[in-house]
């Protein structure tokens, strides 16, 4: 039998867990899966059932908010009633975060529609939501946030709603067939670079803002990679928490860039949008339309541009930008290319202040 100190000695893992508990009709206790196992802190009350020769998985609570006792008398009472329909979204969307969204990089940008979500249906009981409500709700976001925002929006629906069929809320999701003719957006793949008269006006910007900048087009760092790593000697180092393909990664520090890292005091700690805005309005104010600005992440584009055109090899370039190589050189091919990267930095580092002298 399951006991409230078998819970407590319970271990998160590297895989999802279902813990039966044999006493009950279908009660489980799931533990989600951890990067840091570890004792538990929090886990779902889940009730399977077996309809019309389907299971389906309906979570009624969380463990320590709700203990074992009360997990199984909520079990008795929904046994045999399809609880399917009794989940709201405000529910769902606390479900979905913790076992999807709690492990992205990226949940602090997708929180805005969780809350967004919430705030137009999250008292709503999942089964009632139609299509054609969450159609209206993204259109109307596209129209106050504009295209892109919408079609993350739609993902982050397709997302919650995805999840509610697996754990089986749903039969089928409200947003399946919603494409981004509803959204209005249309990918478009930038490929702007800073021209040298762009790399000369940065090269004259004052602030920490300004040098964060620079630190970008002299290191070819996402924003998120400087604002996030860490110096150690005359390396940035990023680890693979913060990184985009989950590969740990360092920068060799040139001399300029260690003098933009002296400017900040240091370090970047400041947020990617703050930045971004920053940027916006200096760009705005100097005359730049929204089609033609630059953005942080153009400096990325450009430093490997730069490095390119000034002789870089193809495959030193895609190590200093931690890229994978394609194919099954990313299998095979695990050198570190230490001296090739650190050359390849000074090389960036003369090319552009050749420019913005």
């Amino acid at each position: 039998m399951l006991t409230d100190s078998k819970i407590k000695d319970i271990r998160t893992t590297n895989r999802d867990q279902w813990i039966n508990d044999p006493g009950s009709r279908g009660l489980y206790l799931r533990v989600s899966r951890s990067s840091s196992p570890g004792p538990i802190t929090t886990a779902a009350w889940v009730i399977r059932q077996k309809r019309d020769g389907k299971t389906t998985r309906n979570v009624i609570g969380h463990w320590p908010a709700m203990d074992l006792a009360q997990a199984r008398q909520q079990s008795a009472l929904v046994a045999g009633v399809d609880v399917r329909a009794q989940m709201s979204v405000n529910a769902l969307s606390g479900e979905y975060d913790r076992a999807v969204l709690a492990d992205m990089k990226s949940r602090n940008q997708v929180m805005v529609y969780v809350r967004h979500t919430k705030d137009q249906f999250g008292t709503r009981l999942v089964s009632t939501l139609r299509r054609h409500e969450l159609v209206r709700m993204i259109q109307q976001y596209s129209k106050e946030r504009g295209a892109r925002s919408s079609d993350r929006l739609l993902s982050y629906l397709r997302g919650l709603f995805g999840y509610a069929v697996e754990i089986g809320v749903l039969q089928q999701s409200p947003i399946d067939g919603v494409g981004k003719r509803v959204t209005g957006y249309k990918a478009i793949a930038r490929d702007r670079v800073l021209t040298d008269t762009e790399l000369q006006a940065l090269w004259t910007w004052q602030g920490r803002q300004a040098a964060l900048l620079r630190f970008l087009a002299l290191t070819g760092l996402r924003i998120g990679e400087a604002q996030q790593g860490h110096r150690q000697g005359h390396r940035w180092i990023v680890p693979a928490e913060i990184s985009k393909n989950g590969d740990a990664h360092w920068i060799h520090l040139t001399d300029s860039a260690c003098d933009q890292l002296d400017q900040a005091g240091g370090s970047f700690v400041t947020s990617p949008t703050a930045s971004q805005s920053w940027l916006k309005r200096k760009l705005l104010r100097g005359g730049y339309q929204d089609d033609d600005r630059w953005t942080p992440h153009d400096l990325r584009r450009t430093s490997a541009t730069r490095m390119a055109e000034a002789g870089v090899a193809y495959h030193v370039v895609e190590r200093v930008l931690n890229h994978r190589l394609p194919g099954v050189a990313q299998v095979y091919n695990r050198a570190e290319l230490e001296q090739e990267r650190i050359a390849a930095a000074e090389v960036l580092e003369k090319a552009l202040l050749e420019v913005a002298a």
